[in-house]
């Protein structure tokens, strides 16, 4: 060690002791408060220090030189100089020391209220206020007391210290540091980062920063800005001074607004405010639980989204490609399929939940064996479904389409409008079309004015009512109020007040007044058959109770096989 002093005023023995002095004790000083300025040191005159108390001071502004054990020089230090000579040595004070470091590869420096070198000890004792800086690190440590251990270029602070790092403040206890703080440990850890318009704080057991970052242990704290804060609490968390993230690797949980998020790992991004998940995550809240396989949440806006989700609404549960959950309860499903509370599967190509609401489009809602497929479809339990758009209701050999559907929870009870209603059985088919459609029981379809085709191996027949019910059970078709049913093919017009179809042979029958022709021939009677796969012979048949009339031959063909004339009628030639 080299000592440089502008003046002495004591005797040149004191200041011999005072060069066999080895500086071994570097620290920081605070009071309470870390910020207030540090306590004013007392001096003893130096000739009552000389004469009694073996104390003597060198006034001005002194230089200290001290080195290392292998000859490095490590601080050039400045203060006022204070020492004390006893029978075991000399004890030296440099007083509002400032100590800069001279090894290139520890860039810092220190200021102390007092700075204490004892002969034979390799450690610098530091009090009465002290603080380092790390410039690299852009790090500044403040302490109340402390050490500094030259062999290992460590602090060692046992109370209380405060660390600013990077823009990060922590307040900690039992701190060890390097001497340019790329290292430091420390427990009983509170730290907050702060940005224009969000900061996050946490508590941590300890604290180890290296190669800038900071890892806590059994960390938990909040995320804060404009609305609420979010809680988080993990068993580490790891932040990046330099990308400002907060990483909580090992299964955090994070609450806000009643919702609790819990995940294999979180990463917190100051500067967007954001939060993602990685791995198994699962969100819940009162009324929702959704598990997926990572997450991402906007911290501000509290909106967050899913992926590869497995969700429970109230008693519903689906499995969707993504799930986005907002801050007012509205959940948006992507790529949806799932069970309904009330047993009714469903596929959608994206559903809504608001409001106790369900509002899903590319719908395809099953319910005991009925299917209805909508463009958009509503439902809420308890009301049931409403559907709009390209609208079909599938099920019982029956297909009913429809602009507009209204049904019950079950699909048996539904109504359409305009609608069209179709089916196929045994190589005929029939399609009608009406005003209004009415499903009753999930058995009874009631189409108002009703008109459509219905066809068979080579026959098509047109035919029009004032009203039609397909009856599922009976797989079978009414018509009531003026029936009309034509076949050009067949030469054939009817009109009856009551008529029905048979979908499983294709045969229509009637009762009630039929009046007609068929190829030229004019017909009446009642309970008459008309099948669209018979043969010429076989086409249309009426009971024999009624009486038919025949056009001239020179007008048409034969009648019909199995007519009549009616008795007591005239000839045709008569006619």
């Amino acid at each position: 060690m080299v000592l440089r002093a502008r003046r002495y005023n004591v005797p040149m023995r004191w200041a011999r002791a005072i060069w066999l002095g080895v500086l071994t004790a570097l620290g920081l000083a605070a009071c309470a408060d870390l910020d207030a300025p540090p306590p004013k040191i007392v001096k003893a005159p130096p000739e009552e220090a000389e004469e009694e108390t073996g104390v003597f001071e060198l006034g001005g502004r002194n230089t200290v030189q001290y080195s290392l054990a292998d000859g490095r020089f490590l601080f050039d230090m400045e203060g006022t100089l204070r020492a004390v000579v006893g029978a075991r040595g000399g004890t030296g004070d440099l007083l509002d020391a400032l100590a800069t470091s001279h090894l290139p590869e520890y860039q810092a420096t220190i200021t102390a209220g007092r700075l204490r070198y004892q002969v034979g000890r390799p450690t610098l004792l530091l009090d009465h206020r002290f603080e380092a800086r790390a410039p690299v690190q852009r790090a500044t440590l403040r302490g109340e007391r402390g050490e500094f251990h030259t062999p290992s270029l460590e602090f060692d602070l046992p109370g209380r210290a405060r660390l600013t790092y990077a823009g990060t403040v922590m307040t900690l206890h039992q701190v060890r540091a390097k001497l340019d703080l790329r290292t430091v440990t420390g427990r009983q850890v509170v730290a907050r980062h702060e940005a224009a318009d969000r900061s996050w704080l946490g508590e941590a057991q300890t604290v180890t920063i290296d190669e800038g970052r900071a890892t806590f242990e059994h960390v938990e704290g909040q995320f804060r800005g404009a609305r609420e804060p979010v809680d988080f609490r993990a068993p580490r968390g790891v932040w990046s001074f330099a990308e400002q993230t907060l990483s909580l690797p090992d299964n955090p949980t994070i609450v806000f607004d009643g919702t609790t998020i819990a995940a294999q790992q979180a990463v917190y991004h100051h500067r967007t405010g954001h939060l993602t998940t990685t791995g198994e995550t699962t969100l819940s809240r009162p009324d929702l639980r959704a598990h997926g396989t990572g997450a991402k949440v906007d911290l501000h806006t509290r909106l967050a989204r899913l992926n590869s989700v497995t969700a429970t609404l109230g008693g519903d549960r689906f499995t969707a490609q993504s799930a986005t959950i907002a801050e007012s309860g509205e959940v948006v499903l992507e790529g949806v399929r799932g069970t309904l509370a009330d047993g009714t599967l469903l596929r959608a190509t994206r559903a809504r939940y608001a409001d106790g609401q369900l509002v899903a489009t590319g719908v395809a809602a099953e319910q005991a064996g009925r299917t209805l497929y909508a463009d958009t479809a509503r439902h809420r339990p308890g009301t049931g479904w409403v559907a709009e758009g390209n609208v079909r209701l599938v099920g019982d050999g029956m297909e009913a389409r429809g602009g507009r559907l209204t049904a019950d929870a079950e699909l048996s009870a539904a109504t359409l409008s305009p609608v069209e209603a179709s089916g196929a059985e045994a190589g005929g088919r029939w399609h009608l079309t009406a005003t209004a459609g009415t499903l009753r029981n999930g058995q009874r379809l009631i189409l108002r004015e009703p008109r459509g085709t219905f066809s068979g191996p080579g026959r098509r027949a047109t035919v029009r009512a004032r009203e039609a019910t397909w009856l599922a059970a009976e797989n079978r078709i009414d018509f009531e109020g003026n029936f009309v049913a034509r076949s050009p093919a067949d030469g054939l017009e009817l009109t009856a007040e009551r008529a029905s179809y048979h979908v499983a042979d294709q045969r229509f029958t009637a009762s009630g007044q039929v009046n007609g022709t068929v190829r030229g021939v004019v017909v009446r009677g009642r309970n008459w058959v008309y099948r669209l796969g018979a043969s010429d012979d076989q086409l249309l048949s009426i009971g024999a109770s009624e009486p038919t009339r025949s056009a001239p031959a020179r007008q048409g063909p034969p009648p019909v096989a199995g007519t009549q004339p009616d008795e007591g009628s005239p000839a045709p030639d008569e006619e």
